[in-house]
């Protein structure tokens, strides 16, 4: 009899144990496992490789664990059966030194895999030096504007055919002898009569006017100076965009009525950084409201006043999109034709704009800054 009892208070003992043991394997694996869950979720957030954490090897170590445990089960149950003195101290000796070994492989497999602490970032891109010009060239009653931005050039308009002398100058003067673009908004002399003084200076990429032919001298002489450096008047689309150095540009109007020259012309936008230009030529309000109309963005801190301040450009509702700080005017002085109206002036006076003209300043917008490429590549134009 007391050697039934003995032998059935040893079974229960080695149940127990059992038992024990079991909990202290299923613990060890659920610490295993959570600690996982925590270092997959570190790396997640310090760099975002969703894809590497899915893939990593974390989960074969838990089963590495669980294999360990159950060994150590049967080893511990062998040396219950062979000592009934030695349960105790075998089942705590097998429970310290089993966390330590498991945890421990999981924190190798993790610095193999990441170093959760040490952050991962991207390589910053070096800042570069960069500038924008703009000369707004006095050619009396016309237009010519010069812009230049990281060694690249363009040239819009380039007054009358007596201006060609003086268009040849400014760009030796600036030792610009190559143009990536020359732009004729339209094809009335006072845009397009001195180009070709232009283009017998300098070599030219890319040429942009709304017609290829016009029955004048004038743009016959500018289209035979383009064919004679073996190239060709382009026609541009609306939405048309490209870049001048670090400066976007926008085609927002051309051709809007073919039968009227003015209104016909290539109205742009030009953005560097945070400030923007619009050019619009001889644009009348026909053509402003085809761009309003259009959705296009327009807001603007520099508003090329379009045909010289006549009354039949610059409406209010113009001006209220694009909201500009300056207007610069192209006029001559004392001019024939009363530009700029005073309708035009007492709308941007209105508006709070502060206003400048060719007739009575020296004009001239130069800006610096220190910019990452990257942030202009994603500019919205």
């Amino acid at each position: 009899m007391k050697r039934l009892l003995k032998r059935t208070v040893k079974i229960a003992l080695i149940t127990l144990l059992s038992l024990f043991l079991l909990f202290v394997g299923c613990g060890i694996i659920v610490s295993i496992t959570d600690e996982t869950d925590s270092s997959s979720q570190e790396i997640l957030e310090s760099t975002g490789y969703s894809e590497v954490v899915e893939e990593s090897s974390q989960p074969s170590e838990a089963i590495s664990s669980e294999e360990e445990v159950s060994s150590e089960d049967v080893s511990s149950e062998e040396e219950i059966l062979s000592s009934e003195e030695d349960i105790i101290e075998s089942s705590v000796a097998e429970s310290d030194s089993s966390p330590d070994v498991d945890i421990s492989s999981e924190e190798d497999s993790s610095e193999e895999s990441f170093d959760s602490s040490a952050p991962i970032t991207e390589p910053e891109q070096p800042e570069i030096e960069s500038s924008f010009e703009i000369r707004f060239i006095d050619v009396g009653q016309a237009d010519a504007a010069l812009i230049t931005c990281d060694g690249k050039a363009m040239l819009i308009d380039g007054g009358n055919v007596g201006d060609s002398s003086l268009i040849y100058s400014v760009l030796k003067k600036n030792n610009i002898n190559h143009l990536n673009y020359v732009i004729g908004t339209h094809a009335h002399e006072d845009h397009i009569g001195g180009l070709a003084g232009a283009l017998n200076f300098a070599t030219v990429d890319t040429v942009y006017c709304p017609t290829d032919s016009y029955d004048s001298d004038a743009f016959e002489n500018f289209k035979k100076t383009v064919e004679n450096q073996n190239s060709s008047i382009s026609i541009p689309s609306v939405g048309d965009t490209f870049e001048l150095g670090s400066a976007n540009c926008k085609i927002l109007a051309v051709n809007t009525d073919k039968n009227d020259p003015n209104n016909s012309s290539i109205v742009l936008r030009i953005v560097y950084g945070e400030t923007s230009f619009i050019f619009a030529a001889d644009a009348e309000r026909e053509v402003e409201q085809a761009i309003l109309n259009s959705g296009a963005n327009i807001e603007s801190t520099v508003l090329k006043v379009g045909h010289h301040g006549s009354e039949t450009s610059t409406s209010y509702v113009w001006l209220r999109e694009i909201m500009p700080e300056y207007a610069v005017i192209s006029v001559g002085e004392d001019n024939t034709y009363g530009h700029p109206t005073e309708e035009v002036l007492s709308r941007l006076r209105d508006a709070d704009v502060k206003t400048f003209r060719t007739d009575a300043d020296f004009l001239f917008c130069y800006i610096r800054a220190q910019i990452k490429p990257a942030k202009h590549n994603a500019m919205r134009v």
